[in-house]
């Protein structure tokens, strides 16, 4: 999925080659069976990303997973 420049992955930074489910959400407790663990997204933040951006990407994530949403219930 691609936002507006936003970093962003389906799984850890250190394993960004890989498309397994993401090793931290399983030592976290997310089963492999649970459709959370192959579902999530991870985003990357920085020491100068700022509040606004932060909010900027909120927005867009909630305007993109709507759109998803309707695509799935036509």
């Amino acid at each position: 999925m691609e936002l507006k420049g936003v970093a962003m992955s389906t799984g850890s930074a250190c394993d960004s080659e890989s498309v397994t489910p993401s090793h931290v959400l399983v030592s976290m407790g997310v089963t492999v069976t649970n459709k959370l663990v192959v579902i999530a997204i991870r985003f990357g933040l920085g020491h100068y990303n700022t509040a606004e951006e932060v909010g900027i990407v909120d927005e867009e994530v909630i305007k993109t997973v709507n759109q998803i949403r309707a695509l799935a219930s036509e």
